[in-house]
C-alpha cells in the first residue's frame, strides 16, 4: 500500500513509479475491476515471473503481486483464490 497524495489513476502510478515493476514488462496494461474498483494488470519478468494488480484506494495506491516460475505454479492459482475473495473497507 503505497500513498497516494498526488491522485494518480492506477496506471499513472504503475508507469511513474519504480516500485511497480512496470519497467520489466513488455509496457501493455489492462484494465480490469479488483474488489469492486478499476484496476490496472500487467506482467512482468525479472528473476522470477510476475503478475500485478494495481488500484486505488482512497489516498492510498493498493499494489498486488504474485512472483512465480511459471504460470501453472500452484502459487499462481493461490494468488487468484486471494484476489477474488479481497473486500475494501
Amino acid at each position: 500500500i503505497f500513498p497516494n497524495p498526488q491522485h494518480l489513476s492506477p496506471s499513472e502510478w504503475v508507469e511513474s513509479n519504480t516500485a511497480s515493476n512496470f519497467q520489466l514488462s513488455n509496457g501493455a496494461l489492462a484494465s480490469t475491476t479488483q474488489a469492486g474498483v478499476e484496476a490496472v494488470a500487467y506482467l512482468w519478468d525479472g528473476l522470477y515471473r510476475g503478475e500485478t494488480y494495481v488500484f486505488d484506494n482512497d489516498d492510498e495506491i493498493v499494489m498486488v503481486s504474485v512472483t512465480m516460475l511459471e504460470a501453472t505454479d500452484q502459487i499462481r492459482a493461490d494468488f487468484e483464490r486471494v484476489l477474488r475473495t479481497l473486500v475494501l473497507e
